[in-house]
């Protein structure tokens, strides 16, 4: 365990601060949820990963849909990418998510990519695949908890409005699971 140097009192109704610049390490935001664990006489938090629970159901259907529609499904939470199917497998899967998705999914609107404009999924990511895009936040309670987003392989193929139905239908279920 790496010691931070930093130390926080515990105020009257036993909440503890944790200092700007961890969370900006961690990349925890404000509305983040985390999981409160006790190791002997430690206090450990995590960040809640909900979709956890039923992730094996969640790749079913993302592979399903991926299969039926010919293009990739990549699931998100706010940290990463949590599942991804066909070749984004590979090149996305456990990478954390970029700044420009991130405030893609706090506009809590369906983002579908128009005349070229594409944005980053993964930080560091080449952009130079032609590839069509469309991002559909996963909205619980308020709160962005993570994103469904369809890719194509082609950027010729034309996204359907059923393919769009489906990334928000995805995006409901995911939510409704919460």
């Amino acid at each position: 365990m790496k010691s931070t140097g930093m130390i926080r009192k515990i105020d009257d109704l036993g909440r503890i601060v944790i200092p700007k610049e961890i969370r900006k390490t961690l990349k925890i935001r404000e509305g983040d949820s985390l999981e409160i664990y006790i190791e002997g006489d430690r206090i450990l938090l995590n960040r809640y990963a909900p979709l956890g629970d039923f992730i094996e159901d969640i790749v079913a259907l993302s592979e399903s849909v991926s299969n039926n529609t010919d293009s990739n499904i990549c699931i998100t939470d706010t940290k990463q990418v949590v599942i991804a199917t066909g070749y984004l497998e590979k090149e996305y899967l456990y990478k954390d998510i970029s700044k420009e998705l991130l405030e893609k999914m706090d506009e809590r609107i369906l983002w579908q990519n128009k005349g070229g404009n594409k944005i980053k999924i993964i930080e560091n990511e080449n952009l130079s695949k032609d590839v069509n895009q469309v991002i559909m936040p996963i909205i619980y309670e308020g709160s962005v908890l993570g994103a469904v987003i369809l890719l194509t392989n082609d950027v010729n193929k034309k996204i359907t409005e059923t393919e769009l139905k489906l990334v928000k239908v995805i995006a409901d279920y995911l939510a409704s699971r919460m």
